[in-house]
């Protein structure tokens, strides 16, 4: 497990927004979190 720093997460999700709304994901409201610390997570393993 990694931990993401809120600052990195803003600023990952600033310069590489979602792709979709998250309201399209068809995920629950308390899901979001962990679907945004998923995708910034996997945009870091890219790197």
């Amino acid at each position: 497990m990694t931990m993401l720093p809120t600052a990195l997460i803003k600023s990952t999700l600033a310069s590489n927004p979602l792709p979709i709304a998250f309201s399209e994901t068809g995920l629950k409201a308390f899901q979001e979190t962990a679907f945004i610390a998923a995708y910034v997570g996997q945009l870091q393993a890219c790197r």
